[in-house]
């Protein structure tokens, strides 16, 4: 990191973070991106890993593995505690107990949260990053119902063109709380930080693309809604497999994916990446998982 250049810190690792970050990869700025956790989470696939079918390392890759072909980024492995946006200066706590200040000239927290608990049914839709409710108390801008923080038309909060808000975390046209809008708002962000360091102005809002929607509904049957089209079965299946292995980080995963895909689902129609041994499961009955942070 070079002294005297642009300072941006993105708050979490998360979709919209990773790509304000490779948006600003050949810009005249520092990147540094905190999370409390070391990887990048591609939470659609997560239930594949919890049914045996993908193991988690192919869509929990390293934060530092990712950026690790970007000179001006970094990844500091800290929690945010508190946002001082007068000072332009991010605190947070290191996993030793050490206290950590962030000095920015650019700041965009990205929507994370983890809720430890033994079993987790999603029911309820998506409650905003507690950095929602941080970035409202500083700026005096309240949340909805869900904790979402209102935002300007380019994402940045009011009385704070420097702070941008992104994900899950913000309500900005209704947009759904689901992984595109929070994609297309970091590629947005990082841009228009990378026209204001050129000297450009008059930057347009913010608009969102849908592409449609996906889901799984069975073994190797999906439904799929996509520019107008609509597929089910196997075709909406495959469909639904392709983009998603084509957003997973890094090749080798996407190529890792598929292969398991195939074995699990297919040819051996067997779920390998099940894993229980004698002190996890004895953890799991002894300890009360849906209270206990410590892993957090």
């Amino acid at each position: 990191m070079n002294a005297g250049r642009h300072r941006v810190v993105v708050g979490g690792g998360g979709f919209g973070g990773i790509r304000v970050a490779r948006a600003l990869a050949r810009s005249d700025a520092d990147i540094t991106i905190v999370d409390r956790a070391n990887h990048h989470l591609f939470l659609p696939l997560l239930y594949q890993v919890a049914a045996g079918i993908l193991p988690d390392g192919l869509i929990a890759p390293a934060l530092r593995s990712v950026v690790r072909k970007q000179a001006n980024a970094r990844v500091v492995l800290a929690e945010v505690q508190y946002l001082d946006l007068d000072g332009r200066v991010v605190h947070a706590l290191a996993p030793d107990g050490g206290k950590l200040t962030l000095p920015y000239d650019s700041l965009g927290p990205d929507g994370d949260r983890r809720i430890p608990a033994r079993t987790k049914i999603w029911a309820a839709g998506v409650q905003a990053s507690p950095l929602a409710t941080m970035l409202a108390s500083a700026t005096g801008v309240g949340t909805d119902r869900a904790g979402r923080v209102a935002v300007l038309p380019d994402c940045s909060l009011p009385g704070h063109p420097e702070v941008f808000a992104i994900g899950d975390m913000v309500r900005l046209n209704d947009l759904p709380g689901v992984a595109q809008p929070a994609i297309q708002e970091g590629t947005y962000v990082g841009r228009l930080i990378r026209d204001r360091l050129a000297g450009k102005t008059g930057a347009a809002p913010f608009a969102y693309r849908d592409k449609g929607s996906m889901a799984t509904i069975g073994h190797l049957s999906a439904v799929t809604d996509s520019f107008g089209m609509k597929f089910t079965g196997v075709t909406g299946y495959t469909m639904w497999g392709f983009v998603h292995v084509l957003y997973l980080v890094g090749w080798g995963n996407r190529i890792a994916a598929v292969l398991s895909w195939a074995r699990a689902l297919t040819f051996t129609k067997n779920r390998p990446h099940r894993t229980i041994n004698y002190e996890g499961a004895r953890y799991e009955l002894t300890h009360d998982t849906a209270t206990d942070t410590s892993e957090v």
